[in-house]
């Protein structure tokens, strides 16, 4: 079996997703679409699919740095390579958003350190955050994968995935990869309205580190409205709490509308983000969070 296909399926253990994959071809960018159920086809999305156009990770792919010197390939090990699944994406269950995916394959006369510590540094001139990590292997191979995402863009994830043999001589394989995840459905209704006069931020309501401001500049308010708004809906994949901790209001967001009046928004740590009886919302990267907390003048890092 692949060792990222078993990797995959016992992180899915709990879940019905079944990933399949096939060879790309890497002279050219490889393109996938994901269904909402989590299975893969190596299919470009037509016009009627549940991605639809543009085709997003094509367009971000052609903008990605290549490191020096490495060349496209389509030697692969055989039975294992590219194109991989995606590291960030979580369990989904029945409510679970499609996603678009495209990558590239390159050999590099390098070290894994070097290729990893290279595209650290050049996506972060990008823009780019670090997100997560992972690596692994088994006699014959070993992988180590770094996902990237752009805060102004963050259902777009950026992977650098790097494959090495058992042999002394063998040089890396690495592969770009990078996936759209399509946004849920969401109601017209769960967006803010554009007459917002205020906002009243309640942080760690209740405790001892309480913090509470209000907001009334054109700048600060058309900024919280813009990512309210811009929040996706969150998909059904597996909460689970740790030992002894119930789900705790983080923080309470009021808007007062001229229209509507006040409009309550609040993050509820281990659930999600809650507008009214909308479908809850979703802060993958603690884009939101962190911004709130930039507002109010906390440091938490």
């Amino acid at each position: 079996m692949k060792i990222r296909l078993f990797r995959i399926l016992t992180a899915l253990v709990m879940s019905a997703i079944m990933v399949a994959g096939c060879k790309p071809d890497v002279t050219t960018a490889q393109t996938n679409t994901a269904s909402p159920t989590g299975s893969t086809t190596s299919t470009t999305p037509q016009s009627s699919s549940t991605v639809g156009d543009p085709f997003i990770p094509g367009e971000i792919i052609a903008t990605l740095p290549v490191y020096p010197g490495a060349t496209p390939t389509t030697e692969l090990n055989p039975g294992f390579g590219p194109p991989s699944f995606p590291l960030t994406l979580p369990i989904y269950d029945s409510n679970a958003p499609g996603y678009q995916s495209a990558s590239a394959q390159y050999v590099a006369t390098a070290t894994v350190d070097n290729i990893v510590d290279w595209y650290m540094t050049e996506l972060s001139g990008f823009g780019y955050t670090r997100q997560g990590e992972s690596d692994g292997g088994n006699s014959t191979i070993a992988y180590r994968d770094v996902a990237f995402v752009l805060p102004s863009q963050p259902a777009v994830t950026v992977q650098v995935d790097i494959y090495t043999g058992s042999g002394p001589s063998t040089s890396p394989v690495f592969e770009l990869l990078v996936i759209y995840t399509v946004p849920l459905p969401k109601p017209a209704a769960e967006n803010l309205p554009n007459d917002i006069q205020n906002v009243r931020i309640d942080y760690l309501p209740n405790v001892a580190n309480e913090v509470v401001k209000t907001f009334s500049d054109t700048e600060s308010v058309n900024s919280l409205v813009s990512m309210v708004n811009g929040l996706p809906v969150s998909p059904d994949f597996i909460r689970s709490l740790p030992s002894g901790v119930s789900p705790q209001t983080f923080f309470t967001l009021t808007f007062h509308s001229i229209s509507v009046g006040d409009i309550v928004i609040t993050d509820v740590t281990y659930d999600g983000i809650h507008f009214g009886d909308y479908p809850l919302l979703y802060d993958p990267y603690k884009f939101f969070e962190q911004a709130v907390e930039n507002m109010l003048g906390i440091q938490t890092k």
